[in-house]
């Protein structure tokens, strides 16, 4: 079975904080608490807790989930043109290092 399309977790940290999507906390467990605004006491935006779909590394569906329930759909395109660039870097990167 093909391997859904995927993105390392500190290029999908980078993308999110350019469109104001922000990591809240983050668990031993390996999953993440993400905001759509910054850390405050109390803390009055909207988040969502998201784990890997693989070590280190979320799937678009799970991409997806964060940006709907973070409001931030109407920044999908841009999101994930962003993250499947750098998923097509990542590749040949490696495809030059054989």
């Amino acid at each position: 079975m093909p391997q859904l399309a995927n993105f390392l977790i500190d290029t999908v940290k980078a993308v999110f904080s350019e469109h104001g999507i922000y990591v809240l906390e983050e668990f031993p467990d390996g999953q993440i608490m993400w905001g759509n605004e910054p850390l405050t006491q109390p803390y009055r935006g909207s988040f969502h807790m998201a784990d890997f779909y693989l070590p280190g590394r979320y799937d678009i569906f799970t991409v997806k989930a964060i940006l709907s329930k973070l409001g931030k759909a109407g920044d999908d395109k841009a999101i994930e043109n962003a993250l499947y660039a750098s998923m097509n870097e990542e590749l040949e990167d490696s495809d030059d290092e054989d």
